[in-house]
């Protein structure tokens, strides 16, 4: 009996030692597993917080009842609050003001969204990114502070901030996103920086009472409609075409034909951008010869030119948008089974090197490449895997075609 009992003692340790063995490995599986949780949602005082794709916080929430909030640079445990999440303070009819902290790097989705009583923000230098709609219908927000460290201004960002007067758009700014400042009624004037390389759709649709824009870009896409019902929007004309730019060079952007029906259209000399929808159903030009020193043909640019059959292009031009030669039917001719655009390109094909730099734009969809355009060469290249081109009476001509 005794045997029998200290057999039964032992069996029972054993298991209750192996059943603590398996829950410690468990917890240690559990433990080595540092995804964050970005699900679970904390409160500190007024403050709903989770932890972000970084591991550090971003508020999600506010559930008290003050106008004047200051959000916390850190949480009790010391880990830095380093985003304010999406719809973090949406349609919020409490709030009149917001400090921000230097922590914060992203001002998220629709993070104000309708915020309605906010009527002036600053975002400290921490902050580089204001994603998709943040301040969208903030209708009493008059002026916002910018970081100075910017780089992308989302889709919506300031869409309906009917109140907004002022705003200075920082050097460090690379994108407006679409319509990023639309029914921005109160805007007067903006300035484009020399850093923005992509203006968005309808960017600054409807801005009704916007008189002056400056940009001191020179390579910027400036996508279909960015300045459309502007109407108190000041150009500067050269024969048919409207100019935006700055003091030093006010043709920077040929913005957009003056009158659709002629049927020759020349471009100042010292234009850089052709903006989007510019020059789109002049559906009378045969013909276009883009100037030396042009970088950019932003998308839907020569849409609709129905009667285009030739367009010659410089060797400095580094973007093409999306569908800028949409319905251009007659840009097109068949060789040998293949497509072929009758795009005179005044450089080589190493320009259009898709290993090196892509000529096509980052926001469009690849409609040609370097096999069916043109390349310029004064002498004919037999065995060349490219087109080539030179002119015959002051016409581009391919040099099969002779």
């Amino acid at each position: 009996m005794k045997k029998f009992l200290a057999i039964l003692l032992a069996s029972i340790l054993l298991l209750s030692f192996t059943a603590c063995g398996g829950e410690e490995e468990e917890e240690t599986e559990n433990n080595t597993n540092n995804t964050p949780n970005t699900d679970l949602v904390m409160t500190e005082g007024d403050f709903e917080y989770s932890v972000n794709e970084t591991g550090d916080y971003e508020i999600v929430g506010y559930i008290g009842s003050d106008a004047d909030i200051e959000i916390p640079s850190k949480m009790e445990d010391e880990r830095p609050v380093t985003g304010i999440g999406t719809d973090a303070f949406k349609a919020s009819t409490v709030i009149k003001t917001v400090k921000i902290p230097n922590t914060v790097e992203y001002i998220g989705s629709h993070a104000f969204y309708d915020c309605d009583l906010i009527e002036a923000i600053t975002l400290p230098d921490s902050v580089t990114l204001i994603e998709t709609g943040a301040f969208e219908e903030c209708s009493a927000l008059k002026t916002i502070k910018l970081s100075t460290a910017i780089t992308d201004i989302e889709n919506y960002a300031f869409k309906d901030c009917k109140a907004l007067k002022a705003i200075t758009l920082p050097e460090t700014l690379t994108n407006i996103g679409d319509a990023a400042f639309w029914n921005c009624e109160a805007l007067t004037e903006i300035t484009i920086p020399a850093s923005v390389t992509y203006v968005g759709k309808t960017a600054f649709n409807h801005c009704i009472n916007l008189e002056k824009m400056t940009i001191n870009s020179t390579d910027a896409e400036i996508d279909t409609a960015a300045f459309m019902e502007c109407e108190k929007l000041t150009y500067t004309e050269y024969e048919n075409g409207k100019y935006l730019g700055n003091k030093d060079n006010p043709y920077i952007v040929f913005a957009k034909a003056i009158d659709t029906t002629v049927s020759e259209l020349n471009f100042h000399k010292d234009t850089k951008i052709v903006a989007g929808y510019a020059a789109a159903n002049c559906t009378l030009i045969t013909n276009v010869d883009i100037p030396e020193g042009v970088k950019t043909i932003s998308a839907d640019a020569f849409e609709d030119c129905i009667s285009l059959e030739y367009v010659i292009i410089p060797t400095s031009l580094k973007t093409i948008g999306a569908n800028a030669f949409k319905d251009c039917d007659k840009l097109t001719t068949k060789k040998d089974d293949k497509t072929m655009f009758n795009v005179f390109s005044r450089s080589t094909p190493d320009s259009w090197d898709p290993t090196k730099e892509n000529i096509v734009s980052s926001h469009s969809t690849n409609f040609m490449n370097r096999e069916n355009i043109y390349f310029y060469t004064e002498t004919e290249l037999v065995g060349s895997p490219f087109a080539h081109w030179h002119f015959v009476e002051e016409v581009p001509t391919a040099w099969d075609a002779q």
